[in-house]
């Protein structure tokens, strides 16, 4: 079924739980530096948009009855160009739960690709059946990114299908597995 979209407001002293890009937007927003904010259900991108702030990191998790099999999901088929900036995208993998961060669309075509940026992004405890970033059919650039203590069944990291381009710039890769 489709998430509320309603804001769960949450007990004190526990994270936000939200649902919707807006309601995310919202608690980014209202967070401080080092707060955490959970997702209830997939976060769908199809429009140019920033996610992070400059002057706070933010974590962001799975909530406990998550159920998808991404935390994003971008549509760039269109020369969206999408950003993630200072966040800890957190799979913890304590959960159990068999999820990826982000999952580019898979239905752009060369001439119609978006562009993913992310800038001081970690992407840490994930267990994935596919890579924990899939960039398809979009130009991704990582800047000063950090992949720690992720499963990918395909990829420990970063999948790159050959119709995108990714550059890798001040990034480290460590305790991270893959069978592919």
């Amino acid at each position: 079924g489709e998430p509320s979209t309603e804001p769960q407001e949450p007990p004190e002293g526990n994270p936000v739980i939200v649902n919707t890009l807006d309601e995310l937007q919202a608690a980014i927003e209202a967070a401080n530096d080092g707060d955490t904010i959970m997702i209830g259900y997939k976060i769908s991108l199809s429009t140019s948009v920033q996610v992070g702030k400059s002057d706070k990191t933010i974590t962001i998790k799975a909530a406990d009855d998550f159920s998808d099999t991404a935390l994003f999901y971008l549509h760039t088929a269109n020369n969206q160009k999408i950003e993630f900036q200072n966040l800890i995208l957190d799979g913890d993998s304590t959960s159990g739960k068999k999820i990826y961060a982000v999952q580019s669309d898979l239905f752009g075509t060369p001439d119609s690709q978006g562009k993913l940026n992310f800038a001081n992004v970690t992407f840490q405890n994930f267990n994935s059946t596919r890579s924990i970033v899939t960039v398809d059919n979009a130009d991704a650039l990582f800047i000063n990114c950090h992949f720690k203590y992720n499963y990918g069944r395909r990829s420990g990291g970063i999948g790159i299908p050959e119709a995108s381009f990714a550059e890798i710039a001040n990034c480290t890769f460590s305790n991270n597995q893959s069978e592919g």
